[in-house]
């Protein structure tokens, strides 16, 4: 399978692309597909192909073998005019031909490469141990076994277009074909008599998911619900991948800005220059010339900068030690090597003592050449940055109007108006997005997914944080969930009692999370405040007899 690979020396200057695009290209490293790239970022595989192929016209990128696969589960792509793919195991055999119908090779990649190489901080993909490929006393062959255990570890994060391998336009025929198809690989019944181990959990797993997929896909009602809901994903989906390049980007900005201005720190010129020799005098008139006087001892030369050639990366903490270096140097300077003043030379005698120096004005100076140099480093991107936020918020794109100010203000950490405007457009991102987040919440809670709900109305409440029905959703999703935050439901609860204090429903839902918590006390307080609000609901009437 060919890759794309950025090429040495390739100028990018001249392409337009956007923080999400950069982040896709920094992928580009001849290990991986198109296919690959496009399930490493998150990105659809047509965005890839055409930001690869606009690359590929500009000729700043090269195409090589690949060297790794992350198994994405789709076929690989042509390979181009001319070029001989060596022939699989799967077309080798009579009967394991590939599948285009559901769109995916029969017989499953092998992920020992993948394993072999850490998943992102942000890749949410979990991979397998190889140990589970070793397990003793299943009657299961290799390439078996890889088919249920990508099957398996797929399953969260598989819509039911993927898992079924059928494209979001297919009918009902398809959807019926690829569903039975499936059932005969995956339903632990077709392996009767074997020895299956932990495989025939894993299989179980997998043929539900399948089956809820195809209840779901079968009919019209339930079909255009889901295909709402996944719509609403993908915007969530393209929003949290560009902020997440953004802040990536802004982050080896703000690096780079902090060894530029760490590197003009440890500069040659660290102590006061000694005031230069005085000239000597003139013989007096008519006099017999002295003796020529003893020559004065040659002045040493100054210490050559420590910094020889082209400078180390220099970390935070190696820049804030060189700063205190540098300050220490330039007091001694000016105060002495003992931190008194130094004495006031006598009149006769010329001094080479440096002039005193205020300590406040040189701190303040040292202060204005760190941020001197920070500014340096963007090289005029400053007021670009700006510009292009205030065109993109203009035009309603706020990621990008986000991603830029987070650029700037990498630049220009001190300006203060920089810092309201990012978090201003942040808000105002949050309250665009808020419905989107609500119809996957309330989706989600339809699937009984508390945990994701909870997520998504928190998200909720960030655009819209003076709505009360955001905290309670939120809490009453949190309380369902398995592994429950008492502590976020908490806050969430006692936030909404803050906006309506005298509500007896959020007043017994704060009381509900201090029962779950086990402070009784707390919950009996609240409890009875609704109680008191409203004599007539039975049920804080229930709660409060179940703690006595």
């Amino acid at each position: 399978m060919r890759a794309p690979r950025l090429m040495q020396g390739a100028k990018l200057t001249e392409l337009s692309l956007t923080p999400f695009e950069g982040f896709i290209l920094s992928r580009l490293d001849g290990s991986l597909g198109v296919d690959d790239v496009a399930e490493l970022t998150g990105a659809e595989v047509s965005a890839v192909a055409e930001l690869v192929a606009r690359l590929d016209a500009a000729g700043v990128i090269e195409w090589v073998r690949a060297t790794s696969s992350i198994a994405t589960g789709r076929p690989p792509p042509t390979p181009a005019s001319g070029e001989q793919r060596p022939p699989s195991d799967a077309t080798k055999r009579p009967g394991r031909g590939p599948s285009d119908k559901v769109g995916r090779p029969a017989r499953t990649p092998a992920r020992g490469v993948v394993r072999t190489i850490p998943a992102p901080p942000d890749e949410p993909r979990r991979l397998y141990d190889p140990v589970e490929l070793d397990e003793p006393g299943v009657d299961l062959d290799e390439d078996r076994r890889r088919e249920i255990l990508d099957a398996y570890y797929r399953l969260e994060r598989s819509n039911h277009y993927v898992l079924l391998g059928v494209p979001r336009d297919a009918d009902k025929k398809e959807i019926r074909e690829a569903y039975f198809r499936l059932s005969k690989q995956f339903h632990p019944d077709t392996l009767f008599g074997k020895r299956l181990g932990t495989y025939q959990q894993k299989m179980e797993a997998v043929f539900r998911r399948l089956t809820d997929a195809y209840d779901v896909l079968g009919k019209n009602k339930t079909r255009r619900m889901y295909d709402d809901y996944l719509q609403t994903r993908d915007e969530v989906e393209a929003v949290d991948s560009g902020l997440a390049a953004g802040e990536a980007q802004a982050t080896e900005v703000e690096r780079t800005s902090q060894r530029v201005a760490a590197a003009a720190l440890v500069e040659p010129t660290v102590a006061p220059e000694p005031s230069p020799a005085p000239s000597p005098r003139a013989p007096p008139p008519r006099a017999p010339s002295p003796p020529p006087p003893p020559p004065e001892p040659a002045r040493p030369a100054r210490e050559p900068s420590p910094v020889a050639g082209p400078r180390p990366a220099l970390g935070e903490d190696e820049r804030r030690v060189l700063a205190r270096e540098l300050l220490s140097r330039r007091l001694r300077g000016a105060t002495g090597q003992g931190g008194r003043p130094p004495s006031t030379p006598r009149p006769a005698q010329p001094s080479s003592a440096p002039a005193p120096v205020d300590r406040e004005a040189l701190l303040r100076g040292l202060a204005t050449s760190l941020k001197q140099a920070a500014h340096t480093t963007g090289g005029g991107k400053l007021e670009r940055h700006l510009t292009d936020a205030a065109t993109a918020e203009q035009a309603d794109d706020l990621v990008s109007a986000v991603n830029a100010l987070r650029l700037a203000a990498a630049l220009a950490p001190e300006r203060d108006d920089i810092a309201r405007d990012l978090e201003r457009v942040r808000h105002l991102l949050a309250k665009k997005m808020a419905g989107t987040y609500e119809k996957q919440a309330v989706y989600e809670e339809e699937l009984g997914e508390w945990e994701a709900a909870a997520r998504s109305w928190s998200r909720v409440i960030e655009g819209r944080p003076a709505q009360v029905r955001g905290y309670v959703r939120a809490v009453e999703a949190l309380l369902r969930a398995k592994a429950a935050d008492l502590k976020q439901a908490k806050e969430l609860a006692a936030r909404a009692v803050e906006l309506k204090p005298d509500d007896a429903k959020t007043r017994a839902l704060l009381g509900r999370v201090y029962s779950a918590a086990g402070m009784r006390a707390n919950a009996r307080r609240e409890l009875e405040a609704a109680a008191k609000l409203d004599p007539e609901d039975d049920f804080v009437k229930n709660l409060l007899r179940e703690l006595k």
